[in-house]
């Protein structure tokens, strides 16, 4: 049976997240830098990215879904991620694409400065002297007319986020969304409240979480949404010039952009340094790779197996590879007393019978990581290795198939159950159920596969409306509380029905010191961790390693997301150089 379920697992890797390139988690290994310390950066040219998703989310609200590569470029929020403490500055953090900001690490976008005078209230200081950016060819850039920013711009932006009748927040927190609230206290000055979820403000709101980008409210007036490229007027470093749906997206630099590079040979400079980058959607693997080796395109993401190939095929590449911060899980219907998983022997029987050895070192050739949740190793304050937890919990990835039968037949199942369980019909999703279906036929649980299309899944999902179990992938690897990873009892995004009073307990104690006193936060999670691990109310899968990848040209560029490219310059010479040699 296992060899046919690494049968079924080749067929497909899996692990690509289905919601939220968001906040995505990241192990990070790096190559090399891409910049050396004495090298000044270079204004013009163009960088020319490959991005394998979807690229055109421009409205989050309107549309429902985090925003896009494109998107992000050309809107900002009131923080963001601090680029002098990223691997370009100090590296303190390394702002790939499984990290998030807390207060230590961010830094005023929107808004030049903030305080936390007592915990969920922040009172924030509007940056004067931003413009929305004027393309003279866009009639939604007249109708703003390049006008300075205003403390009145950034409440009319969260009153939309809330009050839009497709409201993430109102579907996913809508605790939150009832008690946050956001006044104008100042000229320039904006106070945001979200006293019964800290936490979730800060994620949600202060740094915007892919969700609160700030818009011209004329804009929102007059066509109803940003869901239409030709209307996008942003403050950020480039503007959309060109697109075309699903296939590819020019962007041009905003020559009256505010922003100065904070740190390095360049600190003091005006960004963005590019003249142009061009993102291009393309999924066939062979057309990424021809694209690569002629050096036409400069930045990819690649997954298992692949990279590793590119890399060996053509050795000038830089890389830096990554876990997925939406680690795929199992989630169970514990709370139904009728079904098998209210026991925590069943949940752990289920576990044990899955070949996580196998299933790292034969699907995915070593590059894995066994464990990846409830929070990948990138998030090092919170994060447990397995090796440091207890023996009964790394019992849980031995692959004891006899232990399991004896773990059934102690909860008074010993001739197993049946089962069933929900997957998406994209992204190899089904080959990994079939692998799992295998596998557990050993233990004598027999389970039948509900395939359903993208649309009927994520309904089914976000209404929590499964009768037995579902394969998803959890977002929140990023944000390391399980309040925002589904496991507090009273949270809106709990979709296992998680009712754990020690998780209960913790997360309540947590919410004390979030934000304004992160350390004691951290220690209370990571002591939380290998708990959670052992109780087995989700039955995590094993991570793969993805590959980003990049020329040597590409300078001031270590992996970040597509966001971080009004920092990063192309060293022409250097492209030349290599082009002629190869």
């Amino acid at each position: 049976m296992r060899e046919k379920g690494m049968r079924f697992l080749l067929t497909c890797l899996t692990s690509i997240m289905i919601f939220l390139p968001a906040c995505e988690n990241q192990e990070i290994t790096m190559e090399s830098d891409s910049t050396s310390s004495f090298e000044k950066p270079q204004y013009g040219g163009t960088l020319e990215a490959l991005y394998g998703e979807s690229i055109g989310v421009f409205d989050p609200v309107a549309q429902g879904a985090y925003m896009g590569p494109v998107g992000a470029m050309i809107f900002e929020q009131f923080l963001a991620a601090d680029w002098a403490k990223g691997l370009a500055g100090t590296g303190e953090v390394t702002w790939g694409s499984n990290t998030e900001p807390v207060p230590d690490t961010s830094a005023g976008v929107l808004v030049e400065s903030w305080e936390i005078p007592e915990s969920g209230t922040f009172v924030f200081k509007v940056r004067r002297g931003i413009h929305w950016a004027l393309n003279p060819d866009s009639e939604a850039s007249r109708l703003v007319n390049g006008r300075e920013v205003t403390a009145d711009d950034l409440i009319a932006s969260f009153n939309y986020l809330m009050n839009h009748e497709r409201s993430p927040v109102k579907m996913w927190n809508p605790h939150l969304a009832a008690t946050t609230t956001i006044e104008k206290t100042g000229p320039w000055e904006v106070t945001l409240k979200s006293p019964a979820d800290p936490l979730g403000g800060w994620h949600w709101f202060v740094c915007g979480g892919f969700w609160l980008y700030v818009f011209p409210p004329e804009v929102i007036e007059k066509y109803g949404d940003m869901t239409d490229w030709r209307n996008l007027v942003g403050t950020g470093p480039f503007m959309l010039t060109k697109y075309i749906n699903e296939s590819s997206a020019t962007l041009e630099r905003n020559p009256d952009y505010w922003g100065k590079d904070p740190t390095g040979p360049g600190k003091g400079n005006q960004l963005p340094y590019l003249d142009e980058v061009k993102l291009l959607v393309i999924t066939d693997l062979s057309s990424i790779y021809a694209a690569f080796r002629t050096g036409k395109s400069h930045i990819t993401v690649a997954e298992p197996g692949i990279g590793k190939t590119m890399i060996q095929d053509i050795p000038e590449l830089k890389y830096q590879t990554f876990l997925s911060g939406s680690p795929a899980v199992i989630m169970m219907r514990g709370d139904k007393a009728d079904l098998p998983y209210k026991d925590k022997r069943v949940r752990q029987a289920l576990m044990m019978a899955i070949d996580y050895p196998a299933w790292k070192e034969y699907i995915y050739e070593g590059e894995a990581e066994i464990l990846a949740f409830p929070v990948t190793s990138e998030n090092k304050q919170v994060y447990v290795p397995l090796e440091e937890m207890s023996e009964d919990v790394q019992a849980l990835f031995s692959h004891n198939t006899d232990k399991a039968r004896q773990l059934l037949a102690e909860a008074g199942y010993p001739e197993g159950f049946d089962m069933k369980m929900i997957v998406v019909s994209t992204l190899g999703v089904p080959d990994t159920a079939s692998a799992l279906k295998d596998m557990w036929a050993d233990i004598g649980v027999n389970m039948e596969i509900q395939v359903l299309e993208p649309g009927a899944y994520i309904s089914v999902v976000i209404s929590r409306s499964y009768e037995d179990t579902v394969l998803m992938y959890l977002p929140g690897g990023a944000v390391a509380y399980p309040s925002c990873l589904g496991l507090w009892h009273f949270s809106s995004v709990n979709w296992g029905y998680v009712n754990d009073p020690v998780i209960n307990a913790v997360t309540q104690e947590i919410k004390k010191h979030t934000i304004i006193n992160m350390p004691e936060a951290d220690r209370l999670f990571r002591e939380l961790v290998p708990y959670i691990v052992e109780q087995v109310h989700y039955i995590p899968l094993p991570s793969p390693y993805w590959y980003k990848l990049w020329w040597p040209w590409v300078k001031n560029y270590h992996g970040e997301n597509f966001y971080s490219l009004m920092y990063t310059w192309v060293d022409q010479d250097l492209h030349k150089q290599i082009m002629n040699s190869r």
